[in-house]
């Protein structure tokens, strides 16, 4: 959020079930292996932001999934051309089918469409708020910390990354190692 003249991070976590349960106070347990996912229930969340940030107006919701005014029943634009630029990087998007989003990203437009974020996308050219956007922050991600690579960021990967080393808290090596 905004406050004079700078932006500053209200409230953060890693899914919709920890980000009410943190506007309800309780913490987030940064340490746990599963996260629970959550419902992505438009009301809930932005009744959870409201909690969080009671001075503050949301205007823009931001969701890592693909989204769409369409259907979507596979490959889009979009998942091509970031691919094309950030796949050598290990940053190309998973081809998004019917079933998944599915009927998810349709239930997440029409849950937030309805309480004032209508999905804004490069053919609206709007740029007006409020808003719904489909974001990929990975690829922001390699820019904030100056990767060439994809940044291992996933506590259920962590096997993977660091395959052979000694064992210490995984979320400390996700915070650290790059």
């Amino acid at each position: 959020m905004e406050s004079r003249g700078r932006w500053r991070c209200a409230a953060l976590a890693p899914s919709c079930a920890d980000f009410q349960a943190l506007a309800q106070g309780t913490p987030v347990d940064w340490e746990r292996a599963k996260v629970p996912v959550g419902a992505l229930d438009a009301g809930r969340l932005l009744a959870a932001a409201r909690r969080l940030a009671p001075e503050a107006k949301v205007v823009v919701v931001a969701v890592d999934m693909p989204l769409s005014l369409q259907p979507i029943t596979g490959r889009r634009a979009a998942d091509n051309l970031v691919s094309q630029h950030f796949g050598a990087r290990g940053c190309g998007t998973h081809s998004p089918t019917a079933t998944r989003p599915g009927r998810l990203a349709d239930e997440v437009r029409a849950g937030f469409g309805n309480r004032g974020f209508p999905l804004r996308t490069a053919d609206d050219g709007s740029g007006r708020t409020p808003a719904l956007i489909e974001v990929y922050p990975h690829t922001t991600l390699l820019g904030l910390v100056g990767a060439e690579y994809r940044v291992p960021y996933k506590v259920s990967k962590t096997k993977r990354y660091w395959a052979g080393r000694s064992s210490h808290p995984q979320t400390r090596r996700l915070m650290v190692d790059r």
